[in-house]
This record gives structure tokens, sequence and C-alpha cells, in this order.
């Protein structure tokens, strides 16, 4: 009988033997993808998603899309009628969003390592995509619909959305398009400006008492200004072919944005295209991009944080200050003129609303056991103001650096004298504050988002374009998480006896959104603190103590 000793594992000189070390082999061992093959997978993600946005709006009516009455044969939106059920959907959506917002983070990857597709077919493709979800019924929420009511209201009954609610259509006459409108907007007034109640009111025109109709209008305005506000930021990209990907991505490709605002179909991308604009011209005529932006406030108020940001990037001329101011304030009376007295009413009663998924929300139980409603509200309130104060301070001090074209004097500490530079001074000082609105617009708008008590997945629009204007950086990734949490916060998305959920789905829901989307919003909130403090922000103490010596411009004036 033989026998034989058992085979001993090579051991190297760390004593490790070598299937040890290949099973405790670092990450960061292996061979990367090169830029070619990860641009390639993030573009089967991407499409991947926006496929599975147009095939959950063509299932029918169900639980995250709502009853269109008085189809139209051939006129979109198109759809079946499959009944499918709420989990399905919800699934779907989760599918969707979580593939989407996977898809943008390699593709951001893949440019950081050289990945350049052919920009005309990847932007021409991109929009095909928007327009094809917007040919599906809109999803995600019933707002379509109170923009269809007051369509109604305004072009039909010649009442005024300010104070006429759908509600109070039904109660002395039955109408189609107004007796849709779901919980909770039945008894709720416009709170959108006068360009937003006329292209409602245009599309109320064109639609009549068909719902189907008059969707179809607004879904093709929004999608339309969706697209519009994806090939402009291609403008504040600049040239370079990798920073024009990125800006893409950022808008016109990005699956997770497309269907938080071009699936639910609303109007806070005519308000972005306008503010946008304004954003592209300050560079050239501050009067116009007050005009510009005036526009923007007469859909959404909330633009006015993009007039912060001109007013900052503009602190160095008091002309410029001036034309802005005269533009903005000029457009806004004179169209607000056009409405009735009641216009600011329901802004007024919006801004003590608290949406679920946001971290104030998580505070407002544990306060209200101490203090009244109301006075829980204005606590947190005022902590979130604080805190936005605060970090949109540190945040400006440690932007990444603007894109686009700079001019060679940008390189020096200010202005050049003499006949033969002011024409080069002059295209250094409008970059200078093209760089600085840029930075601020993220800024704010970032901040707002997540420390607003109020705050919605398509609102982050309004930070994604301008972000498009600055180097990759964190800020990438922290906003995608944000807009993908909130997004999952609201599947299904509606709130309609006719969508019943069912108990155990309507349990889980309920848990994302008023338990895990606001602890991943905290973790957001805290994890751009401590970016902040990696790259040298002072901070509060520090920032305090600059202000009491008059040092606090120079904490964050530089454009990087």
């Amino acid at each position: 009988m033989s026998t034989t000793a058992p085979a001993i594992p090579s051991v190297g000189r760390d004593g490790q033997s070598g299937r040890w070390r290949r099973l405790t082999r670092r990450r960061t061992d292996r061979p990367e993808l090169d830029a070619r093959t990860l641009g390639r997978r993030a573009c089967v993600f991407l499409a991947t998603s926006v496929v599975l946005v147009v095939v959950t709006g063509f299932l029918g009516p169900s639980a995250t899309q709502p009853r269109l009455p008085g189809k139209h044969a051939g006129l979109p939106p198109y759809s079946a009628d499959t009944n499918v059920s709420a989990w399905i959907i919800s699934a779907l959506i989760l599918a969707l969003l979580c593939l989407g917002a996977w898809g943008t983070h390699l593709a951001l990857r893949a440019v950081h390592r050289g990945w350049r597709p052919n920009l005309r077919r990847f932007g021409a493709v991109s929009a095909l995509g928007v327009v094809a979800v917007s040919l599906v019924p809109p999803m995600g929420s019933g707002d379509i619909l109170m923009y269809a009511a007051y369509g109604r209201i305004a072009s039909h009954y010649g009442g005024d959305v300010y104070s006429l609610t759908p509600d109070e259509i039904s109660r002395f006459t039955y109408d189609a398009v107004t007796a849709v409108v779901e919980r909770p907007w039945q008894n709720t007034p416009s709170v959108y400006g006068p360009i937003a109640t006329w292209s409602q009111q245009f599309a109320g025109w064109l639609g009549g008492d068909s719902v189907h109709a008059t969707v179809s209008v607004l879904q093709a305005t929004n999608a339309l200004t969706y697209i519009v506000s994806g090939l402009l930021v291609l403008l504040l990209a600049g040239r370079d072919p990798g920073d024009r990907t990125r800006a893409l991505l950022c808008g016109l490709a990005n699956p997770v944005l497309i269907w938080a605002v071009v699936a639910g179909a609303h109007n806070d991308a005519q308000a972005a295209m306008f503010g946008l604009m304004a954003l592209i011209v300050l560079r050239r005529t501050p009067l116009g991009a007050g005009v510009l932006l005036g526009l923007a406030g007469a859909v959404k108020l909330s633009l006015g944080f993009y007039g912060l940001a001109f007013l900052w990037a503009l602190r160095g001329t008091k002309r410029g200050m001036g034309e802005l101011v005269l533009g903005a304030g000029v457009t806004l009376v004179g169209l607000y003129l056009t409405t009735s007295r009641h216009a600011f009413d329901q802004v007024l009663t919006a801004s003590k609303f608290m949406s679920t998924g946001t971290p104030a929300k998580m505070l407002y139980a544990p306060l209200t056991l101490v203090f009244s409603d109301g006075v829980a509200r204005r606590v947190l309130s005022g902590i979130a103001w604080i805190v936005l104060v605060i970090l949109v301070a540190m945040l400006m001090q440690v932007m990444p650096r603007v894109l686009g074209r700079r001019a060679a004097m940008d390189q020096l500490d200010g202005p050049v004298d003499g006949v033969v530079a002011a024409p080069v001074a002059r295209r250094w000082n409008g970059d200078r504050v093209r760089a600085d609105a840029v930075r601020a617009c993220v800024a704010l708008t970032f901040v707002w988002l997540v420390t607003a008590l109020y705050s919605l997945p398509w609102y982050d629009v309004v930070t994604w374009l301008p972000l498009a204007g600055l180097a990759a950086s964190r800020l990438d990734r922290l906003l995608l998480i944000r807009t993908t949490a909130m997004a999952i916060g609201y599947i299904p998305g509606r709130d309609s006896p006719d969508a019943p959920v069912g108990q155990v789905l309507l349990f889980i829901t309920d848990r994302l959104r008023d338990t895990v989307v606001p602890v991943i919003q905290t973790v957001v909130l805290v994890l751009l603190v401590r970016w902040c403090l990696q790259r040298g922000a002072a901070g509060p103490t520090a920032m305090y103590r600059a202000l009491r010596e008059h040092r606090f411009t120079a904490l964050f004036g530089r454009v990087r």
C-alpha cells in the first residue's frame, strides 16, 4: 500500500497561500474596462431604461398612469388597456430607475476615462427617446390632469384659475375634464404663473372636452421644452467632446430625469428652459437675462434662486445688477398684471406644505410632540433656511471649475488696462460672470433640493441643467442618488380610488417614502458637507469669523 504525502499549498514570501492571495486580491488589482467597452455597456443600460419607460406607459391605465377619457383615434398618447397589476407596474418602474441610474453612472465614468461617442448620433437618439416617452400617456403622478383642468377652466369657462377650483366647477355642472382631477388637487387653485396658465389654456382650447387631446398638447409642449433645454446645455459645456457628452448625460440622455420630468409631463421643463436661456445670455446682456428670468418666474416662482445666483455673479457691476433687476421686474410685474389679485394666494399657502421623503419630515413627528403643528413647521422652516445659507457658503468655496471657452485673460487676477486689451478684458469679465453664475445656480438649487420642506423628484431639473457647465465632481454622483431615491420614493405615483394598490404594496411604498428616502436624503446631505470639508471649505465658525472681519466675499469669490 503506497502512501503519498498530501499536497502542501505553495506559500509565498508573505506567508500566504496562492489560493488565499487570489481570493483576497483587491478589486483594484483587477484590470479595468476600457472606456469604449464601459461606454457601450452604459448605452445598453440607458437604452433599456428608456424602453422600459415606453413599455410601462404603453401598458395603459394603472397605479402609475391615469385614465384619459375622450380618446381620439390616431392622436397620441398611445396605449393599450392591459389592466396590469400594481405589483408589476411598481417592479417595472423600480427596474427602469435602477437601470437608468446605473447606466448614467457608468456613462459618466466612461467619459472620465476617455469615452467619446458620436455626439450627433448620441444626441439624436436621446432626443428620439424623449419623443417616444412623450407618445405614451403620462405616468408617475396625476398632475397632468390638474394642468388640463386649469386649461379647461380658463379656456371654456373664462374662469380665474387662481380662485376657481376643479371641484367648484363640478358642483354646478358635469365637465369631463375637471371631473377626472385626482386628490388632493380637486380643491386646489393654480400655483403656477401666467405663462404656465396660458400654455394650459391653449391646450384646453385645442383639446376641448377631451382629456386625451388636452393632455396630448401638454405633453408635446413639455417634451419640446425639455429637448430644447437638453441641447442648450451644450453651449455651457464648450467645444470639448467629453464635456459635451457629459452635458447630454445631465439632461437629454438621463433616463432618471426623463422619467421624473418628461414621463410626468411636468411644466418644470418650461421654467428650466427659460432659466437656462437666461444663464447663457447673462454674460452678454444682463437685461436680456433679466427678461428671460422673468419668463421663468412666470412659469414657477421657484426659479428665483437663479435670480440670486445672477445677482451674485454681477456683484462687481452696479449697472449689470440694475439691468438684471429691471428686466426681471418689468417682465414679472407686467405678466402678473394680466392675472387676478389671487395669483399669489396658493403660492403663500404652498410655502407651508411639507412633502414626504424630505429630511424635515423625519423631524416633524417628534416636534409635534412638543409644539403645535404651526410652530413645528415654522421651526423646521427656520432650520432649513439656516442650513441652506451655511451649506451654500461652504459649497461655493469648493465648487469645481467651469467648462466652456475661457478667454486668455482669465488666468490673470483682474482686467487689463489699455485700449488694445479692452475687448479681451470685456470677454474676460463676461466669462467670469457666467462662471460665477453657473457655480451659484448649482450650489443654491442643489442645497435647496436637499433642505427644502417640500421637494419632489422633478424639481431636480433646475440643478441638472446648470451642472452640465461644471467639470465632473462628486456632485454628479450625489445628485444622481438624490434624484433616483426621490423617484423611487414616489412609486407607483398615483393617489386615486381607481388605482388600487393593495395593503401590502401600500405598506412597502409608504415605508420607502417616509423612512428610506428621508434617510438617503440625509446621507446625501452629510456626504455633501463631508466633501466640502475634505476640499478645504471653511466651517460655520470660520465663516462667522470672516464675516465679522469683512472677509466673507474672499472665502468663495474665486472663479475656478
